[in-house]
């Protein structure tokens, strides 16, 4: 009878090891076909990654085409739709910026645009800031941070068309959080009061 106990658990034992090595087979396969997946995987999504990549160039060459229409249109409406491609982008103005050359650089008209600038954010004027901005660009390329406040301002028109907009304090906290270097003391001062 003994025997017959130890044969059996014998028998168990080759079982059990003999399970645990399919066992072990099987999730070696597994983790095989696992890394396939997963290179495979990743191969889809680089391919996509690459396939929007080229679908955002085209659709921001097909938006440019259409900006460069409209900046040139005489139809009031084509213009309008250009303007408000322009507004939902973030582009001040099409062909708004320019380079400065050294000899075109003008220190004293970039500041005095930028404070025209500041004075219109403080006066509500959007376009007159969005303008004045633009200049102060224009007469000294990357004088402060005019360049930013401008797309800041126009990516925001929409919302800073009213005077008594909600949005305004937001605009003036921003402009001081993020866009104040080397802004007039004053202006700080104005903003900060306006911004709570």
């Amino acid at each position: 009878m003994m025997s017959k106990i130890n044969k059996q658990i014998r028998q168990f034992t080759a079982i059990g090891i003999f399970a645990t090595l399919i066992g072990y087979m099987f999730l070696i396969y597994q983790s095989y076909n696992l890394r396939d997946d997963i290179n495979t995987k990743k191969n889809e999504v680089q391919q996509l990654e690459s396939l929007r990549v080229e679908k955002i160039k085209e659709l921001t060459e097909i938006q440019n085409q259409i900006l460069e229409i409209t900046s040139t249109s005489q139809d009031t409406n084509t213009v309008k739709k250009g303007e408000k491609l322009a507004e939902e982008r973030g582009i001040p103005i099409v062909n708004s910026f320019k380079v400065t050359t050294k000899q075109e650089s003008s220190l004293s008209k970039a500041e005095e645009y930028e404070k025209l600038g500041f004075q219109s954010i403080l006066d509500k004027d959007i376009n007159s800031s969005i303008d004045a901005f633009i200049k102060s660009e224009n007469a000294y390329n990357g004088r402060n941070a005019v360049y930013e406040i401008a797309r800041y301002l126009v990516k925001n028109k929409s919302k800073l068309s009213d005077k008594n907009s909600d949005y305004w304090p937001i605009v003036f906290q921003t402009i001081l959080s993020n866009y104040s270097w080397k802004m007039p003391d004053n202006y700080k001062i104005e903003f900060k009061n306006r911004a709570e």
